[in-house]
Parts: structure tokens; C-alpha cells; sequence
């Protein structure tokens, strides 16, 4: 496959088809610069594995079938899988943790769908940060059952983002 021309945008692959991702705004990428250093700092103050800061790609298809790679804002990684990363290619498997930001024309039937994707590939939580609307959707993957728990999180208007 060849990769268009450096157009300044991002690309995700998603089930084989390249799908081209914005850039993120200032108020996005500053929000995952923060829940990336808080993250990171908790991870390694407890040894609990690592955190990929946005531009990790992670590649979901542990099938065999269509080639589905996302790029988080933010990832977690519990300790014991860090063994099976090659540092010079994707992460070969889903994070335990994703954090997607969602960009003011993202809504949340699309979002949910990522969501969806993360959680069939064996990731165990997705948090999706809507910033205009100040809200945080948690969603929770029963892997043996398929169930998703979602849950919204109001971030009071005197939070810092």
C-alpha cells in the first residue's frame, strides 16, 4: 500500500481502508499532553506497565483479517505485555487503556464505533473526552460476555483543561 502525499494529516487504518484523521486543535492536544504526563507519572510511581503518548499505533487485528491500526490520544499498557512490543513496529495488540479525544465534528455514534473497535480487539476500558461538551463517556469491555457499560463523567466548568 502507498501512503499519500505528507498532507499534514494523520492516517488510521481501519479494516484495510486508509482513513485520513485530522490534526488535533491546541485545546485537544494540550487536554492529552496532561492526561498523558498524569498517566504516565501514576504508571511509573506504582510499576504498572507504560503509557504511549499520542502517535502510538496499535495495531487491532489479532484475526488475521482486515488490518485495523489506531492511534489514541493516550494508551496504557499493564507490565506484563510490554514483552511482546518490538520498539521499531506497531504494538502488536490492543491497550488496556485508550483515551480518544473527540474533535467538535466527531459525534457520538462515530466515537462509540471506535469505542467498539478497541473493545472487540481486548482493550479493557475507553475513555472518550468530549471537550466542548466537558464530558468523559467511560466505557468498560466484558470481553467474555460483550457487554459494554457505559458511563458519563460531567468535568465541572472550574477544571483546568
Amino acid at each position: 500500500m502507498s501512503l499519500p502525499d505528507d498532507d499534514g494529516y494523520r492516517f488510521e487504518v481501519v479494516e484495510g481502508v486508509l482513513v485520513r484523521v485530522g490534526s488535533s486543535v491546541y485545546k485537544a492536544t494540550r487536554m492529552a499532553g496532561r492526561l498523558f504526563a498524569t498517566l504516565l507519572a501514576f504508571v511509573v510511581a506504582h510499576d504498572l506497565g507504560d503509557v504511549t503518548p499520542p502517535d502510538g499505533t496499535y495495531d487491532l487485528d489479532a484475526s488475521g483479517g482486515s488490518i485495523t491500526g489506531l492511534v489514541p490520544a493516550v494508551g496504557f499498557i499493564r507490565a506484563k505485555l510490554l514483552s511482546r512490543i518490538d520498539p521499531d513496529r506497531a504494538i502488536p495488540f490492543a491497550p488496556d487503556l485508550a483515551v480518544e479525544i473527540a474533535s467538535d465534528n466527531q459525534d457520538r455514534p462515530a466515537m462509540g464505533s471506535k469505542a467498539g473497535r478497541y473493545l472487540d480487539a481486548g482493550t479493557r476500558l475507553v475513555w472518550i473526552v468530549y471537550p466542548r461538551r466537558r464530558q468523559v463517556r467511560s466505557t468498560c469491555g466484558i470481553r467474555a460476555t460483550r457487554r459494554r457499560r457505559p458511563w458519563l463523567l460531567a468535568i465541572p466548568s472550574t477544571a483546568r483543561t
